[in-house]
């Protein structure tokens, strides 16, 4: 069903055409006689659907679609060495691809800086700033080292969140006690029936937190109001966290995602009334929230309908799908001058305050003369290789922009409180900007790959993965390496033939 539904929806084909092809699917599915007459009538209607969309190819004799594109190697040599080391030395430990623990750390790294700093690109009356928020998603099936992977990165957060609620139990009990005073006293004057001067109410104080999970929109707004660097929000499932949102509940107005996408960008103010509480109106100037979590793939395909897609949501998202490694008992840990120098970095990053002055207002860092021509260039050349591209892929790409210059802002402020930057403090060189746009090249083209794999049908899905694992053997095997391979061909010499052969015919493989 959602096969169908996303690629009649991709075609951008009329919602009563997907509705009617949908209806025709489901009544075939997991029917012992869909081979004979409903088969008959599931082709012909689908068939009619296509031809009223305005589309006269069969889709009975269309073609199967491409092998999704391979998977890009992560530039690790993007990253500022205290986090290249940390990373490769996690992922070893865990035995997965460093990929997995890499968008944790720098979704972590980029909430620790918050709304404190921003990169300015462009002044003037076209203002352009850019901020380090990043919303990241592991695209990986159960047990594939999701949860430990994410660790890696919360771990090191969560002993800041964990200072921070020691202070603010502090800070409450002085605050239990100013109101018990209140209180008192509040009693006393209203028996004195007015009498002498009421007391002031103590105002409530403000706790600070890092990091958020299972949260309203009002609820964060209500914590960004005392947290105004921003706040990260940290789902090991992020399924559950997109069903939440009220866009796409029947009657509802999708007040939810819209003010989500206005956390993206944290240059915008989240304006939140509410029937209850101590804050009937919240407004939070530069509400900022980042964003990391895992999601499985037929999860992530069934949750991100066409309207995510068109309100550029599925854009902002940076997902990455990790090849599965074999497990293997592993004895090594991450040695503690990588452990220390990831934490000492995190913790600068924390102390990072905001412009001096009443309001709360971002420090700007601009490029350096070389920053701004490699900016430039890469700027050019995006957006001739965007002419290429439309649907879902160009909008993805049009995001890697900001995110290139967002990437750029994270590296070079890491290696400044590494110690080993590149640039004097507040400017950003060419060095970060190619940093930068190394890592938003392979986020775009992860993005087109996980597209790919987020329409796939049941038998696209086995070619992907039975190719994924030859990739993994050095890209060829024969019918005999299959039949020792995976279960599902195990011990038949004529079912791995054929499953190669069935790659062979769909372009997917070559003998």
């Amino acid at each position: 069903d959602y096969a169908v539904a996303f690629e009649l929806g991709r075609r951008r084909y009329p919602r009563e055409v997907a509705e009617d092809a949908i209806r025709c699917r489901r009544d075939a599915v997991g029917d012992p006689g869909a081979k004979g007459e409903r088969a008959d009538y599931v082709a012909r209607t689908v068939t009619r659907a296509y031809k009223a969309a305005g589309d006269t190819t069969d889709p009975a004799n269309t073609p199967a679609r491409p092998a999704p594109p391979p998977r890009q190697p992560f530039p690790l040599d993007a990253l500022p060495p205290v986090v290249r080391r940390y990373v490769t030395e996690a992922a070893k430990c865990l035995g997965c691809c460093p990929s997995m623990v890499v968008l944790p750390v720098l979704v972590v790294l980029g909430a620790a800086i918050g709304t404190t700093r921003r990169l300015r690109l462009r002044g003037g009356s076209r203002p352009w700033h850019e901020m380090p928020i990043f919303w990241g998603v592991i695209v990986a099936e159960s047990g594939s080292l999701k949860s430990p992977a994410l660790d890696q990165a919360l771990d090191l957060i969560h002993r800041h969140e964990s200072e921070a609620a020691k202070e603010n139990e502090e800070v409450r009990r002085e605050y239990d006690r100013e109101m018990e005073i209140y209180n008192r006293d509040l009693l006393r004057f209203r028996r004195s029936k007015g009498n002498g001067i009421p007391p002031d109410k103590p105002e409530r104080p403000a706790y600070r937190r890092y990091v958020v999970s299972d949260i309203t929109i009002e609820a964060l707004a209500d914590r960004l109001q005392d947290n105004p660097r921003g706040l990260l929000v940290a789902r090991d499932e992020l399924g559950a966290w997109l069903k939440s949102f009220d866009a796409y509940r029947a009657g509802s107005r999708g007040g939810d995602a819209a003010k989500w996408l206005e956390l993206h960008s944290g240059s915008r103010p989240l304006i939140v009334d509410r029937k209850t509480g101590d804050r009937a109106s919240i407004r939070v100037e530069h509400a900022a929230a980042s964003i990391i979590g895992g999601a499985q793939p037929r999860t992530l395909s069934r949750l991100l309908t066409p309207d995510f897609f068109d309100n550029g949501f599925t854009a902002r998202l940076l997902l990455n799908m990790p090849p599965r490694m074999p497990r293997r008992w592993i004895e090594a840990d991450v040695s503690r001058e990588a452990l220390d120098g990831i934490e000492r970095v995190l913790g600068r990053l924390i102390a990072l305050k905001h412009r001096p002055g009443p309001d709360v207002e971002p420090v700007d860092l601009v490029f350096t003369p070389d920053g701004k021509a490699a900016w430039i260039q890469f700027f050019n050349e995006h957006a001739r290789e965007g002419e290429c591209l439309d649907g879902n892929l160009a909008a993805a790409w049009s995001k890697a922009e900001g995110y290139a210059a967002r990437f750029a802002l994270l590296v070079s402020l890491v290696r400044q409180a590494a110690g080993n930057a590149t640039s004097t403090e507040g400017t950003i060189d060419a060095h970060a900007v190619h940093a930068g746009v190394a890592l938003a090249r392979w986020f775009a083209a992860e993005a087109e790959r996980v597209y790919a794999v987020l329409r796939e049908t049941p038998e696209e899905s086995e070619r992907r993965r039975l190719s994924d694992w030859i990739r993994g053997r050095g890209g060829k095997v024969t019918a005999r390496d299959l039949a020792r391979g995976p279960r599902a061909y195990r011990g038949s010499d004529a079912a791995a033939e054929q499953a190669l052969q069935n790659l062979v015919d769909t372009g997917w493989g070559a003998w």
